[in-house]
């Protein structure tokens, strides 16, 4: 889905117009990692108006294109030749400046070889060389961590006797969780999954989100925690990639059968500091998931019924997506590099 404004920065009802544009967008779907890069391009250069002398093209994205603009081998489809879409940018009659902004480099770091090589081979006579393409990271040291973070989600998940009728329900709420980070573009994110009767059955760790399996089988039977907590911590302390950050969701419907389990908590935070906990009670309130949360700095909620507990889900996986801080660097970035731009080429 490609969507369009046209605006006039210079006027305060220009800005406030793209204000609202922007905020009535909503940010979904997608499910692979690339994206219509191309075509979003293309209609840009065909669509839009490009009456002033100076035109700046600026792209911001955390995902690569189909196509050559990323690595897989089996995605080949792409709704229009991204070589000749990014030639058309350098034609005497456009003359159109390129600002590529990557979010994740990483993840584009092909396609922006591909529009240096397509974009910088043309002499550009009226400035004395070759038009070159503008790349401004927006990972800046202050916002690096928080733009290209990964996690290591390890949920740990009530499959007592008391949630025969509410399993379905809570396999609602996980894959909804599942889809949040890959719409999201997290598919690189760990997942473990653990559930817990009177023992603790491991379903699988260290799967990409991507790959993560959407059913989980339900045992039945009693209610125990220091078993699961064990083998999640466990899980935790062999994660591969010591960089992932640790995100433990501990969800259940009822009381502990084998007593205070605060100690395997304390002794985790203690040698994971940067360790998110969540502990969700579902039902009825749960003194025993209080006193958890307390135990290693984590978070206590309750979700009163099924609804509540998808957007518990939601919130959990929206909240590791947030870049506090980083819309503004963003703004300067590109503002000092269009402004950098014009200065040589156009004054």
């Amino acid at each position: 889905k490609i969507s369009a404004q046209n605006f006039v920065a210079d006027s305060e009802e220009g800005r406030a117009q793209l204000e609202r544009w922007l905020n009535a967008q909503v940010a979904k779907g997608g499910g692979d990692i690339p994206e219509d890069v191309t075509g979003a391009l293309d209609y840009a250069i065909e669509k839009l108006d490009w009456k002033s002398r100076a035109k700046f093209l600026v792209l911001i994205t955390d995902a690569p294109g189909h196509g050559p603009l990323n690595d897989d081998p089996v995605d080949i489809s792409c709704s229009q030749n991204p070589e000749i879409v990014v030639k058309k940018m350098i034609e005497e009659k456009r003359k159109i400046d390129f600002i590529f902004c990557p979010l994740i480099p990483s993840a584009t770091k092909t396609m922006e070889k591909f529009f240096e090589r397509v974009y910088n081979e043309k002499e550009d006579s009226e400035n004395g060389g070759v038009r070159k393409l503008i790349v401004e990271n927006m990972v800046s040291n202050e916002y690096k961590g928080r733009s290209v973070a990964r996690y290591h989600f390890i949920f740990v998940l009530d499959e007592s006797g008391s949630m025969s009728g509410e399993w379905s329900n809570l396999l609602k709420a996980y894959n909804n969780f599942i889809s949040v980070r890959k719409d999201d573009q997290g598919i690189e994110d760990y997942m473990s999954v653990v559930t817990f009767e009177s023992v603790a059955n491991e379903h699988f760790r260290y799967k990409k989100i991507k790959d993560a399996q959407r059913s989980l089988r339900y045992r039945s039977g009693g209610t125990c925690f220091r078993p699961a907590l064990n083998k999640a911590i466990e899980i935790l302390n062999g994660c591969p990639e010591r960089n992932f950050r640790p995100v433990l969701i501990f969800m259940s419907d009822g009381e502990n059968g084998d007593g205070d389990v605060s100690d395997i908590l304390r002794s985790a935070y203690k040698k994971h500091p940067n360790l998110i906990a969540e502990f969700i009670a579902f039902g009825a309130a749960n003194p025993y998931l209080q006193t958890m949360a307390s135990a290693c700095g984590g978070r206590y909620s309750r979700c009163l019924d099924p609804h509540q507990l998808v957007n518990k889900f939601t919130t959990i996986a929206s909240q590791t997506r947030e870049m506090p801080g980083l819309t503004n660097a963003i703004a300067q970035k590109i503002s000092d590099a269009a402004a950098t731009k014009f200065m040589i080429d156009h004054l």
